[in-house]
């Protein structure tokens, strides 16, 4: 797997500090939310950055994320 720099985390947008009017269409609220985050690969959830990757072949998103939180309650 091919390793990605990571931005410097003064320079990501936190996700919660999104804001989309639910009034909008579907198209409009996708574009606004790019328009927002800048970067959908690189960004902040609070204080944690968050780097998405993909793997061809690899375990889907869902998977990692259900491995990821069982992990982290036991």
């Amino acid at each position: 797997m091919k390793k990605r720099n990571t931005p410097d985390k003064s320079q990501l947008v936190n996700i919660e500090d999104i804001v989309i009017d639910e009034n909008k269409s579907k198209e409009e609220r996708i574009e606004e939310f790019y328009r927002q985050i800048k970067n959908p690969y690189h960004f902040l959830c609070g204080d944690v950055i968050v780097n998405v990757m993909f793997t061809k072949n690899g375990k889907s998103f869902e998977d990692t994320l259900k491995y990821f939180l069982k992990s982290e309650m036991s």
